[in-house]
């Protein structure tokens, strides 16, 4: 049975690197890393890879990276969930890495936050997330010339797990109020 590692992406390979890369760019619709540049590697993200037993073929990813969310005053720390990527569907990959990054959070004793699709969210629901449909509204970017810009396509749900400071909960009881992120991941 193939094993989830969860590594330091900056410690893997470049060519596995650049094969990780290349499934995102097809998963997210991204625009590829030329060939004759290294793909960068983010020193603070972590990445859940599933490999098959011969370490041969990548099946499934995820990435956890930490983030600061500032709202009504307070700063949150929380890791965000990112590249959930299955390469082969309908396997249980995306499953046993979506439960792996779940276990970890927990076991870490920190909040973990992403954004999913609507079309998915159920799915993070099945693996024990919780899910706040349309909560991505209330979430802006800033920008580095201090523009507020919301969710580039805002058709996704918020999934989170491990609420430990209750970020959420102060989020949906000030309806008023943004919740500040530096990037939407």
């Amino acid at each position: 049975m193939a094993n989830i590692q969860h590594i330091t992406i900056s410690s893997v390979p470049q060519p596995l690197l650049r094969a990780i890369d290349e499934l995102w760019t097809d998963a997210f619709n991204w625009q590829p890393v030329p060939n004759d540049e290294e793909v960068e590697a983010d020193p603070e993200a972590s990445l859940f890879l599933l490999r098959s037993d011969n370490n041969e073929q990548i099946l499934a990813t995820a990435v956890v990276k930490p983030f600061d969310i500032r709202f009504d005053g307070t700063t949150y720390p929380v890791q965000g969930i990112l590249n959930v990527v299955s390469a082969v569907k309908k396997q249980g990959y995306g499953r046993m890495v979506v439960e792996a990054v779940k276990e970890w959070l927990i076991a870490e004793q920190t909040t973990g936050l992403g954004f999913a699709k609507r079309s998915v969210s159920g799915f993070y629901s099945q693996c024990g997330y919780k899910v706040e449909k349309d909560l991505v509204e209330r979430f802006r970017e800033e920008a580095e010339d201090g523009t507020l810009n919301p969710h580039p396509d805002g058709e996704e749900d918020v999934i989170y797990v491990n609420d430990r400071a209750n970020l959420i909960q102060a989020i949906l009881s000030k309806p008023t109020c943004w919740a500040y992120i530096p990037e939407f991941w």
